[in-house]
């Protein structure tokens, strides 16, 4: 009895200390928090610092004479939240998108204030007309490192799978405004 007690004890610390592990790569927030903090002249390793394991180099593109772009990709919660960087030569930072939703959204994620969004508006109109600050869901960075387009995504409180994605060009302007619902 002892014995079966033990093995009881046991596989009980084993399983827990292993959720422990995992429930910290579940915590979609941080990770969010952690994608917020990448940077166009960042390396991999600043990436994997920041996120705190190592990336999947999940493929390799040749170049030429400026080297390669090398594609990381950071799990979380069991493949539920994604992070993926693709990276110049391991030095330089070109793009950064995640597949998760951050904890933002707004009531005013509907069709009249879509119909409302305009080509060449600025980020600050558009979150002032929905209300939210927006989930900044991919940065594909220029040569010297400043962002050339962001991805914004607004996400309805109600039911998340329904948003207002628009992307920003270098100079912070709306150029293509897409929709889920």
């Amino acid at each position: 009895m002892k014995k079966l007690l033990y093995l009881f004890l046991g596989i009980t610390f084993a399983c827990s200390s292993g959720d422990e592990s995992s429930g910290n790569n579940c915590d979609l927030d941080l990770a969010s928090t952690k994608f917020d903090q990448l940077t166009g002249q960042m390396s991999y390793l600043d990436i994997e610092n920041i996120i705190g394991q190592t990336g999947n180099n999940f493929r390799t593109d040749n170049l030429g004479t400026l080297g390669e772009l090398k594609f990381y990709r950071w799990d979380f919660c069991d493949g539920v939240g994604l992070i993926e960087c693709w990276i110049i030569n391991d030095e330089r930072l070109q793009l950064k998108t995640k597949n998760f939703a951050d904890n933002s959204c707004s009531k005013n994620v509907n069709q009249l204030n879509y119909s409302l969004i305009s080509i060449g508006d600025s980020y600050s109109q558009v979150s002032s007309l929905i209300d939210n600050q927006g989930d900044n869901i991919r940065v594909d960075y220029g040569a010297q490192g400043s962002p050339d387009v962001n991805f914004y995504r607004w996400y309805n409180c109600s039911n998340r799978s329904d948003y207002i994605e628009v992307w920003f060009d270098f100079n912070g302007e709306a150029y293509l405004i897409n929709k889920s619902f």
